[in-house]
């Protein structure tokens, strides 16, 4: 660590959910370049699905002011852990967007951002059904588990030894996968805020005129 201080005002102060999401992605792709997968396995995995649990619930904040449903449009009923919850909350408002600005009849532009969302919701879907199947609470990578776990093959970065006893994450697959859904939550927003200006714009004329 280069620099040997936290800013901590600035931490407890001035920090949204979206600078909080870009510090994990940053400390997730640390740990991966830079050590072995069996001396941080579970630390990597909590960040995560830590950082996609607060990808979703920043990206709801802002797709609330856009879509103007009321689901979870506030931080107070962005509590708790469980992915499919924000998840399906997220797709609420995003389908919502879709259809209240007719995305789907817009120019080029717009449409390379509803299939750009789709590809990578993709990832994040898999993702997400993975955590939720092992990890509904977020405490599993957190504290630990004492108990077995039958595993099913069934997510596509998973591998099995020995006759299928063990299973195995790739964590070269597992990350692609990550770093691909992360793209939702780190320019959807910039990606939209164009058309949203073009379309105020546009009302404003409308109005005048």
């Amino acid at each position: 660590m280069k620099n040997k201080k936290i800013n901590l005002t600035l931490l407890l102060n001035e920090r949204g959910w979206y600078h909080t999401l870009i510090e994990y992605i940053y400390a997730v792709d640390i740990l991966y370049k830079n050590t072995t997968s069996d001396k941080i396995s579970a630390p990597l995995l909590y960040l995560v699905r830590h950082s996609i649990e607060i990808g979703l619930k920043s990206t709801i904040l802002y797709l609330c002011e856009k879509s103007e449903l009321n689901s979870m449009c506030t931080e107070g009923k962005l509590h708790g852990h469980k992915l499919p919850r924000l998840y399906n909350c997220f797709n609420q408002h995003w389908q919502n967007i879709i259809k209240k600005y007719d995305f789907k009849n817009q120019g080029k532009t717009v449409k390379d951002i509803i299939n750009d969302t789709d590809k990578y919701n993709k990832e994040l879907k898999e993702l997400i059904d993975f955590f939720d199947q092992y990890d509904q609470e977020s405490t599993l990578f957190r504290y630990g588990n004492k108990k077995p776990i039958e595993i099913e093959q069934k997510y596509s970065f998973l591998e099995n030894e020995y006759s299928g006893t063990v299973a195995l994450i790739d964590v070269d697959k597992f990350i692609e996968k990550y770093k691909d859904s992360m793209l939702i939550f780190k320019y959807l927003e910039d990606a939209l805020s164009d058309f949203f200006e073009y379309y105020e714009d546009e009302k404003i004329l409308k109005e005048i005129q």
